[in-house]
Order: structure tokens, then sequence, then C-alpha cells
């Protein structure tokens, strides 16, 4: 259970790494703001939530992601399943888990899903050419926070369209952050078949990821400028109180979680490794009690048909983790079909404080009775980030279409709406949720609630 539970955490990791990061659209239960370019998301401006598009809505998600990868079974997940566990095909799956991928299983080449799965069954071909076709990067480095609130805020004092309010809301806080590693030869001996001695050739991931709970205190407040009901400054305040339910890091800050180590002589042949050296090593330092803090705040200020705002998310985010156990898992050999020998045992480590980055958010928007339009910069996970759209009612529709820019590829949304009061939403988008980074197309779909016209 133990090489299980480690194995299944690898795949986790890779699929926030290699796959691009799990991004905003595929986690995103909202279809209307994913064809506007993924506007929102947990490194939004919280008080842009505040403002009325016409009228708040709520949405609902269909998961049609999820009716896509459990019918066909869930053994693929299951690493005690030699003959059907599919780490590559899971590494989509967990990706982007909520929206219907076009293509879903069939991005990663026959020569990457069969390596993945060899080293897992420790039954490497000694021919490495045979995985020809599987193209990863050298370097992939990711990191984000998954923090959704369910919420709301009791209205203490109200004067007019101004109000002041208590927010109290709760949801998870999972964070992660990760850095792989993958020799220059293997890449391209994977990749396009360039076989050249490389002894060793290395894989490495060092990576932290923190499973946790979330109840949120804040203030929610309106100045009113005049003119429409939705005018006015709108500030917001969170105060995350955190409770760490399970942490998986490095042993140390100068050790990594997952070693593989690779011999290949001139012709792209697998080698015997030295004796004494490890071809697969696991190490993980695992808590399963911890308690934090963080704080977000921003302002969004609305005139007419126009808005802007500023926020700042994560202020002061750190966990400290306590009562922590050590996993150390070796595999002997590439290609003997031999299982991960358990080393597993108490730590000498008592505390551990993890942080994770700011986020900060510039957001300028617009909406009329006919057209909306909205857009954000951000800086924080992965560096600097855009998104933006527009939508545009034409009768009992809204047509919408926009993109987003993050880590270096832009990938384009669109879609469409149907019906105000109640309404169905569809977007499209492109993500890179697959191991080797390559683009496909996702439908997300939901259910709006109480959105009157506008």
């Amino acid at each position: 259970m133990r090489i299980q539970k480690v194995v299944a955490l690898l795949v986790v990791v890779s699929a926030l790494t290699l796959a691009g990061t799990a991004s905003a659209q595929n986690y995103s239960t909202d279809a209307r703001k994913i064809a506007m370019g993924g506007n929102g998301g947990d490194s939004a401006n919280i008080a842009a939530g505040m403002v009325e598009k016409g009228s708040p809505y709520t949405a609902i998600v269909i998961p049609l992601g999820l009716i896509q990868i459990f019918q066909d079974g869930t053994d693929r997940f299951n690493p005690s399943k030699k003959s059907a566990f599919d780490p590559v095909r899971a590494v989509e799956d967990i990706a982007n888990p909520l929206h219907y991928t076009f293509g879903r299983g069939t991005t990663t080449s026959t020569g990457g899903q069969t390596f993945v799965t060899d080293i897992r069954a420790a039954k490497v071909n000694t021919n490495l050419l045979a995985y020809k076709g599987f193209r990863i990067p050298t370097t992939a480095t990711a990191e984000g926070l998954a923090s959704p609130t369910i919420g709301g805020t009791i209205k203490l004092f109200k004067a007019g369209n101004s109000f002041q309010g208590v927010y109290v809301g709760v949801g998870p806080y999972l964070g992660f952050n990760t850095n792989v590693t993958v020799d220059q030869k293997l890449v391209d001996l994977l990749g396009n078949g360039t076989a050249a001695a490389c002894s060793p050739c290395n894989v490495t991931d060092t990576s932290e990821v923190q499973l946790a709970g979330s109840a949120t205190v804040g203030y929610r407040g309106k100045l009113a400028l005049g003119g429409s009901k939705r005018d006015g400054l709108y500030v917001a305040y969170n105060y995350h109180f955190l409770k760490g339910f399970q942490y998986y890091g490095p042993l140390t800050s100068t050790t990594n979680n997952l070693a593989v180590r690779i011999d290949t002589d001139a012709n792209g042949q697998l080698l015997t490794p030295p004796v004494g050296t490890i071809p697969v090593s696991v190490s993980t330092l695992e808590a399963k009690d911890g308690t934090g803090h963080a704080s977000d705040m921003g302002f969004e200020v609305v005139k007419g048909f126009w808005e802007f705002g500023f926020g700042v998310n994560g202020i002061g985010n750190q966990i400290e983790w306590t009562g922590f156990k050590q996993r150390s898992l070796t595999l002997t050999s590439l290609t003997t079909g031999a299982d991960f020998v358990d080393a597993s045992g108490p730590s000498a480590v008592t505390s551990r404080i993890v942080k994770l980055p700011v986020v900060k958010t510039g957001n300028l928007g617009f909406h009329t009775s006919s057209w909306g339009g909205a857009g954000s910069l951000t800086d924080g996970y992965n560096g600097k980030s855009f998104n933006g759209g527009l939508e545009r009612r034409v009768g009992p529709l809204w047509l919408r279409g926009g993109g987003r820019k993050s880590r270096g590829k832009w990938d384009p949304t669109y879609g469409f709406g149907i019906g105000n009061k109640i309404g169905l939403d569809f977007g499209f988008y492109g993500t890179h949720a697959n191991l080797e980074n390559k683009r496909q197309n996702a439908m997300a779909v939901s259910i709006r609630f109480n959105h009157k016209a506008k």
C-alpha cells in the first residue's frame, strides 16, 4: 500500500508539471468564464467577484470529463494493476478532470505510454530506440494553488447602495510546487531517436504537495459612487485559517523526491548500471498535521459600463507541518520485473514551514445590455499570465471568445450561452494537459442560475 500511494503521488506530480500545470480552465466550474479566456479562478482579485454582472449568478459544472474518465474503469490509476496501470493516461485525467477532452488518451505517443509503464513495471526494453517519438522537455517547473471558497456575505450595515459586511466561507486548499529535469541525451534519444552514449542519463524531480482545508472569515464593503446601483468602490479582505491533512516533500532542501538513472551505449542500448547504483529511487517526507494562515485583499471600482481593480492573494501564506514519517523506495533493476523495495521509517524532522508565492492581479472589464468584456494580468504562480475575452448578446444567445497566455503559450477560448434567468453555457479552450505538452481541445459545460436578463 505504501508503494502504491507514493507511485500515485508521482503520477499527480507529473500531471501538474509536465502537463503544463493544472490551468484555471481545467479546474474551473464556470463555462462562461472559460469561453472568455478563463477570467477569474483562484488567483483573481476577490473584490471583482462582488460586482453584479447584471445580477449575480451561480455556475454548476456538468462534469463530462469525469464521465469520460470513469467510463473506461479506474484500473489505470492503480499501480498494483500492472497490466492495466497507465500513468500517462492518468496524467491527462488528473490534469483536466472536469471537462470533456477531445482525443483524451491519444495525444501522448505510443512510445511515451510504453516507456513510462515499462519503468513502473521494471520491464524496460533494452533497445531504447523502441520508444522513439516520446517528446519531453529537459526541464519543467510548475507551482499552483487550488483554493475555491464556498461562502457568503452577511451585510451588517446598509445605507442606500453602500454596505459593510462579514464574509464567511470554507473550501479546500491544495498547493504544490515541483521541478523536473531530464538529461538532454535521453530527451534526444526518446524524442528523435538520436542515440549517444550516456552513463548516466538522469531524470530527477523535487516536489512539495500540500492537501489542506480552509476556514475563511473576511470583510466585504461597498461605497456607492452614484449612478446605477452597480457603481461604487468595492473592498474585500479574506483571512484563511488553514488546517493541513497531508504533506509530501523531499527529505531535505537539497535532495530529490525521484531519481531515475538510465545508462546507454552509443547505439541506444540499455546498459547494466555500475554495481551499487540504484536505477530508480523514491524518497518522500510525509506528514498529516499542519496549521497555517494566509490573507487576500482587493478592490474594484465600477463606474458606468467600466470597472477595474487590483488584488493581492496569499499574503503571509504558510503552513507549519509536524509529525513526520520518512519513506524510501528503490527499484534495483529496470528489466527484471522486480517491484519496489520499501525501507520506510521514522524521520528526525520535527517541523517544516512551507510557503507559497504571493499572487498579484490587475483586471479591467466592461458590461452593457448586449456586450461584455474582461481581462486580467497576473504575476505569481509560474510567472506572468494574461487572459481576456468578449461576449455579445444575439437574441437568446451569448456569443463569447477570448484567449489565455500562460507559461509562454497562447491558447484560444470561445463558446456560447443559452438563456438568461437559467442558462446553459458552453466553453471551448486549448489545453496542454498531457505528458508531451501538446495542445488539445476541451469543452466545458455548466448550468447558470439566477442570471437575469441584462
